[in-house]
């Protein structure tokens, strides 16, 4: 009957072994931050396991038809990898703030998923530099973010405009210039730029060209993303290099 049973056995290893990648992975990712995530992680999915494997190891010596018994088992199982890949689809904690000296730019920051990324960045710690169109408007929003969180936390992180450049990312030009006030913002600010998250989007029902001959939708949503992307690359890389974990986000919503 054991060596009947061999085949479940292996399911169930494959599980612990699932377990075991799944926990590497998402320390290495930075989605169990703390050593109190990682080790009520650890207790979780070990209590599971070991409910797993008494369970199994009962149902092995009752005496019911093996049919029964196999499903019953395999239920388990898939019940446990059920509970295991639920607790790896949660990403990153709340708490989690990675890096909260550097500087973060979140285009597209004046509403919607935009606003409230830069506004929970700033709650964590960071630094965000928040563009507009209008630099005045982009100082106001910059303002607006600041006073939210002071009301509603105690972090020192705070929301930055570039005052004298609006970003229009449909033109070229304004693109080029205002990725090189940001490099000088993050000099005076002393604080690296170590992550985009490029949010910007429109969606025009007429199709419209730009001053430099690109219709518009692809122009703001994918090619001045591009250029901004290209002209700061460096001060990413230079944040790289003093041990910043870098990254680059790209995602939007039209609705």
């Amino acid at each position: 009957d054991t060596v009947r049973f061999y085949p479940m056995s292996l399911v169930v290893f494959s599980v612990v072994v699932y377990a075991l990648v799944s926990f590497i992975f998402r320390t290495s990712a930075w989605e169990l931050h703390s050593k109190s995530e990682r080790l009520q992680w650890l207790l979780e999915t070990s209590i599971c396991l070991l409910i797993v494997t008494c369970v199994d190891n009962v149902l092995i010596r009752i005496r019911r038809p093996s049919f029964t018994r196999k499903w019953i088992r395999l239920s388990i199982v898939v019940a446990a990898f059920a509970f295991i890949y639920n607790q790896n689809v949660l990403g990153p904690s709340a708490n989690v703030s990675m890096v909260p000296n550097g500087t973060v730019l979140v285009t597209g920051a004046t509403t919607g998923i935009g606003y409230a990324t830069a506004t929970e960045l700033v709650r964590l710690g960071w630094t965000v530099i928040v563009p507009a169109r209008d630099a005045k408007k982009a100082v106001a929003l910059a303002k607006r973010i600041n006073e939210y969180v002071v009301s509603s936390s105690d972090n020192k992180g705070r929301a930055i405009a570039i005052v004298n450049h609006g970003l229009e990312l449909t033109s070229q030009t304004s693109v080029r210039a205002y990725a090189a006030a940001i490099r000088e913002k993050v000099k005076e600010i002393q604080k690296p730029l170590s992550l985009l998250i490029l949010n910007a989007g429109i969606l025009r029902p007429t199709v419209p060209v730009t001053e430099d001959g690109t219709e518009v939708t692809i122009a703001a949503n994918h090619l001045g993303h591009h250029t901004l992307t290209v002209n700061l690359l460096p001060e990413l890389q230079e944040a790289s290099a003093r041990g910043f974990d870098t990254r680059v986000c790209i995602f939007s919503s039209i609705f």
